[in-house]
C-alpha cells in the first residue's frame, strides 16, 4: 500500500514532452523551444498559491466523473458517513460485512492529530437491496490493515500482531479479542504493512507480510518457530492456528486466483505470480534459485497507464524541484503515465459479469486515479499477463480524490471497489517540506466510499445465508460457478468438520463436471482426515491439470504408499508441463533410488528437442528435491553423455544443470556427491566434452568451502583440472592489468589451497597500491584461514586500508 510517487527513475526527466507538460507555474520560467526550467531558491519561495486545494466530491459526483469500460456500470454500496478510508473489507456466510478504516494513514505527518483511530467496522443490508444501511465500530484496533472472516467473527491484520475478534452477544461489538500471531514490522505510514487475507483451496488464510515483514510467532507457542517474513506470505490453518509461510510477498495487494497460484503487486510493477513454494527450497538450502516472485507483465507498454484525471500541481512541482536538484528523491520520467503506486490486484473470480472476464486481473494506481485489466494466460509453467484495453483503463476518474485501493470478489458476483477518497494519497515523507506545509494530509480521513462494478442495469440478488445451510447444502454450493461461494462453503466446512460431508464429497470428486469443486472436494476430504489413496490415485489422472497438480501437492502426504508413489513417478511423464513442474517438486521426499532416473529421464526429454520457457525453473524444481542424490544426477548424466557413440548428447539445459548441481556439491561439501562428480570427470571418453569437465570442476570450485578442497584426489583428471585452475587463479590474482572484477574472482578461489603457499600473495594483495575491491577480496580470503598468522596480516597491513575496508578486516 505505499501509496506514493517513487518509481525506477530514469535519468532525464522529460521537460515539456510526452503526454504530459510542466506548464508556467509561478515562480519558473521555461526557455523556448527546449523547455529547460531554471528553479529559484527554494527556500525563498513560498508556493501556497501554486498549490490550489481540490474539494471533495460528494459521492454522487464522484460516480459521474468515472469512465468505465463499456457495458459497466458503478452502483454506490456505502459511503460517508457510514465508513471512512476503507482499505479492506470481507462478508461473511450471512452476509455482513466489515470493513477495515484506516484513518490514521500518514498523521505521523500531522502533529495536531486527534481524529478516530483505525477500525473495523460492522455494515449490514438491512433490506437486502444491495446497499448497506447501517454501521457499527466493531473493533477499534491501531495499525488495522486487513480482515478475514471465520467462526462469527474475524482475523484483523494490525501490525506487528492478527488479533480474533468476535462479537458473542449479539450487540454488534466484539467482547473477544485476543491475539493470535505477533511479530509483523511496521512503519510509520503503515503504507507496506500486513494486508490481503485470502481463503485458499487448502482450506487456510493466505495473508501478505508486505514489505515491513518481520518476524512472526504465535504467543506462548514454542512448538512453532518464528518465521522471518520479508516479502513472504504468511499461511494460517484458522481453526487450529498452525503456522507457515509461501513464496509471495508484494507491497499492498496479493490475491489467488480459483487454482490457488498467488499474484502480487509492487508501486511500480503492477503483476508478479509465484513461481514456486520457498517451502521446497528450504530442504535444500545449498540450492541457488531466481526469486521466486516473477514479473509477468512484461510489456512495456501494457505496463504505461492512460490517466483522465488533472495532475496536482503538487506532482508537477515537486518533479521540477527534484530534476533541479532543489529536493531529493528520484528523477522521474514524468508525474503521471506509469505505475506509481500499484496497489490492490485481484483476480475476478464471480459470475455476474460477461463470461470472458473471468479470470482477468484487476489492479489500481491510486496516484493516476484509475484501474488497470489485464488478460492472463499460461505460458510454460507459470502465466502472463497482457493489457485488456490498448489506450484506455478498465475504469478511470476525472477526479484526483478517487484512490481505488483494494477490491473484493462478492457473494452476488460482482467486485467490489474500495475508494479511500483522499486529497493526497502520497507518503508524507516522500514530499519536499516547501510543498508539505502547504498540503493537508488529514484532508478526506473522513470520507470513503465502496463502489459496486457490475454489468449495465445489474441489480443486487437477495443476499445468500450460507451460515443456514446444511452439510450436505454446502458440498453441493463448491460447484458454484461463483469463487466467494466456492471459499466460503469450503471455509464452513473446515470449520465445522462435520463427517456427514464425507460421502458427498467423494461423491463429487469423482463425478462433478466442475473441475474447480473436484479440487475443493479433495481438500475438503483432507481436511476432515478422509483423503484416501483411492481418490489421489483418481485424482493424479484427472482430466484437468490443475486438479492433477493439487493431487500431486496432496500426494505429498502419502509417499508411503507403493501406488501412489507409482503414480506420482508417472505423473512426472505428464503431457503438460505445469503438472510435471509440480510432481517434481513433490517427489522431492522420495529416495533416491526412486526419483533419480526419473530426474534424468525428464533432462533427457529436453535434449530431445523438447524446451520451453519454463526450463530453467524446472532445474529449481529438480534442484530442490535433490539435497541428497546430486551426484548421482549429475554422474548420470556425464556418464551417458560421455558414454555416447555420437557426439556427447548434453543440452544446453542439461549443461546448466549439471554446473548447477556441481555448485551445490562445492557449497554441500557431501562426500559421496563429491566422489560420484570426480569419477565421472575422471572416467570421460569424449574429447568433445572434456572442455565442460573444465566448466564442472569450476563449479564445484566456486560454491565450495575450503574443507572441500581436500577430498580432491592427487591425481586423475580432476586433480590436474583442480591444480591448474590454483595456477591461473594466482597468476590472475597478481596481474595488475586484469579488470579488479576479474582478480577477486580468483582471490576467492585461493581460499582452496594451503595458506603456506599463498600468505606471501596475500600480503602483497593488501597493499594501498591495490584496489579496493582487491584488498577486501585478500581480506575475506584471509578470514577462511583460522590461522593466527593470518590475522597479523591483516593486522599489519590495516593503515593502508581504506574506510570501506576497514569494517571488513576488523570483522
Amino acid at each position: 500500500m505505499r501509496w506514493r510517487s517513487l518509481t525506477k527513475a530514469t535519468a532525464v526527466v522529460l521537460l515539456g514532452v510526452g503526454s504530459w507538460q510542466f506548464g508556467t507555474l509561478p515562480g519558473w520560467s521555461a526557455d523556448a523551444p527546449t523547455g529547460k526550467s531554471h528553479a529559484p531558491n527554494v527556500a525563498a519561495v513560498d508556493y501556497k498559491q501554486q498549490l490550489a486545494r481540490v474539494p471533495a466530491p460528494h459521492p454522487q459526483d464522484a460516480i459521474k466523473a468515472l469512465q468505465l469500460r463499456p457495458g459497466f456500470e458503478v452502483q454506490l454500496v456505502a459511503a460517508e458517513p457510514l465508513i471512512a478510508d476503507p482499505v479492506a473489507l470481507d462478508i461473511d456466510e450471512n452476509g455482513k460485512m466489515y470493513v477495515v478504516q484506516f484513518t490514521e494513514y500518514n498523521q505521523y505527518a500531522n502533529p495536531n492529530f486527534k481524529g478516530p483511530r483505525n477500525c473495523v467496522k460492522l455494515l449490514i443490508d438491512k433490506d437486502g437491496d444491495g446497499r448497506y444501511d447501517s454501521a457499527t465500530v466493531f473493533t477499534e484496533i491501531p495499525n488495522a490493515t486487513a480482515v478475514g472472516c471465520y467462526d462469527g467473527g474475524v482475523f484483523v491484520g494490525a501490525a506487528p500482531d492478527i488479533f480474533y475478534c468476535k462479537d458473542t452477544d449479539g450487540d454488534g461489538k466484539a467482547d473477544i479479542q485476543k491475539k493470535v500471531f505477533t511479530g509483523f514490522g511496521s512503519d510509520p505510514a503503515g503504507e507496506g504493512m500486513i494486508n490481503s487475507f485470502r481463503w485458499g483451496p487448502d482450506n487456510k488464510y493466505y495473508v501478505s507480510a508486505g514489505t515491513d515483514g518481520g518476524t512472526v510467532l504465535r504467543p506462548g507457542d514454542k512448538s512453532q518457530p518464528p518465521l522471518l517474513m520479508r516479502r513472504r506470505v504468511f499461511v494460517f490453518d484458522p481453526r487450529t492456528l498452525r503456522y507457515d509461510y509461501t513464496s509471495g510477498g508484494g507491497q499492498h495487494g496479493m490475491c489467488l486466483d480459483d487454482w490457488g497460484r498467488i499474484y502480487a503487486c509492487s508501486n511500480s510493477e503492477p503483476s508478479f505470480l509465484a513461481m514456486y513454494d520457498e517451502r521446497y527450497l528450504a530442504r535444500n538450502p545449498y540450492v541457488s534459485a531466481p526469486s521466486a516472485m516473477e514479473t509477468i507483465s512484461t510489456n512495456t507498454q501494457d505496463r504505461q497507464l492512460h490517466r483522465i484525471s488533472p495532475i496536482e500541481n503538487w506532482r508537477i512541482l515537486r518533479t521540477q524541484l527534484r530534476a533541479t536538484g532543489r529536493a531529493r528523491g528520484p528523477i522521474e520520467a514524468g508525474p503521471s503515465g506509469y505505475f506509481t503506486s500499484g496497489t490492490g490486484i485481484t483476480i475476478y473470480r464471480g459470475d455476474a459479469w460477461p463470461a470472458e472476464y473471468s479470470g482477468n486481473l484487476l489492479v489500481s494506481d491510486v496516484s493516476n486515479n484509475v484501474v488497470y485489466r489485464a488478460l492472463l494466460s499460461p505460458e510454460g509453467v507459470g502465466m502472463t499477463a497482457r493489457r485488456a484495453e490498448p489506450n484506455v483503463e478498465f475504469v478511470a476518474s476525472r477526479d484526483i480524490w478517487f484512490r481505488p485501493v483494494q477490491f473484493a470478489n462478492t457473494p452476488d458476483g460482482t467486485l467490489y471497489m474500495l475508494d479511500m477518497s483522499r486529497e493526497l494519497i502520497e507518503g508524507a515523507a516522500f514530499l519536499p517540506p516547501e510543498i508539505l506545509k502547504h498540503m493537508d494530509v488529514a484532508n478526506g480521513m473522513d470520507k470513503g466510499r465502496i463502489y459496486r462494478l457490475a454489468p449495465n442495469g445489474f441489480q443486487s440478488p437477495v443476499p445468500p445465508k450460507l451460515g443456514m445451510s446444511s452439510t450436505v447444502e454446502l458440498v453441493q454450493v463448491l460447484e458454484s460457478r461463483n469463487g466467494w461461494h466456492r471459499d466460503t462453503a469450503s471455509r464452513l466446512l473446515h470449520q465445522r468438520q462435520d463427517s456427514a460431508a464425507i460421502p458427498h464429497l467423494r461423491t463429487l470428486v469423482k463425478k462433478s463436471s466442475f473441475p474447480q469443486a473436484r479440487m475443493h472436494a479433495m481438500y475438503a476430504l483432507a481436511s476432515l482426515n478422509s483423503l484416501d489413496p483411492d481418490t489421489i490415485l483418481g485424482c493424479l489422472k484427472d482430466p484437468n491439470p490443475q486438479v492433477r497438480i493439487h493431487a500431486a501437492r496432496l500426494a505429498e502426504q502419502h509417499l508411503k504408499n507403493p501406488a501412489i508413489v507409482e503414480s506420482l513417478l508417472q505423473t512426472s511423464n505428464d503431457p503438460e508441463e505445469a503438472v510435471r513442474y509440480q510432481a517434481i517438486f513433490s517427489m522431492g521426499g522420495l529416495p533416491i533410488a526412486d526419483k533419480a532416473p526419473r530426474f534424468v529421464g525428464q533432462l533427457k526429454f529436453r535434449e530431445a528437442g523438447r524446451h520451453s520457457s519454463g526450463d530453467r525453473w524446472l532445474r529449481v524444481a529438480l534442484q530442490s528435491s535433490l539435497k541428497e542424490g546430486a551426484g548421482e544426477v549429475l554422474a548420470s548424466l556425464v556418464d551417458s553423455a560421455s558414454n555416447s557413440t555420437e557426439k556427447p548428447l548434453l543440452s544446453d539445459v542439461s549443461r546448466e544443470f549439471v554446473l548447477s548441481l556441481a555448485r551445490q556439491i562445492g557449497a554441500s561439501g557431501n562426500k559421496h556427491d563429491l566422489t560420484l562428480t570426480i569419477r565421472a570427470i575422471d572416467e570421460i571418453q569424449h574429447k568433445e566434452l572434456l572442455p565442460f569437465a573444465e566448466e564442472i570442476v569450476l563449479a564445484l570450485v566456486s560454491s565450495s568451502k575450503r574443507g572441500t578442497r581436500l577430498e580432491f584426489p592427487h591425481d586423475g583428471r580432476t586433480a590436474m583440472l583442480f591444480a591448474e585452475l590454483l595456477v591461473n587463479a594466482r597468476r590472475t590474482a597478481s596481474d595488475l592489468l586484469k579488470k579488479p572484477e576479474v582478480r577477486v574472482e580468483a582471490i576467492h578461489r585461493l581460499k582452496l589451497t594451503d595458506y603456506a603457499s599463498i600468505a606471501p600473495l596475500l600480503a602483497e594483495l593488501l597493499t594501498p597500491q591495490q584496489p579496493q575491491a582487491v584488498q577486501q577480496a585478500a581480506v575475506e580470503t584471509l578470514a577462511a584461514f583460522d590461522r593466527p598468522d593470518a590475522a597479523q596480516s591483516i593486522l599489519e597491513a590495516w593503515k593502508g586500508f581504506s574506510p570501506q575496508v576497514r569494517p571488513h578486516a576488523a570483522e
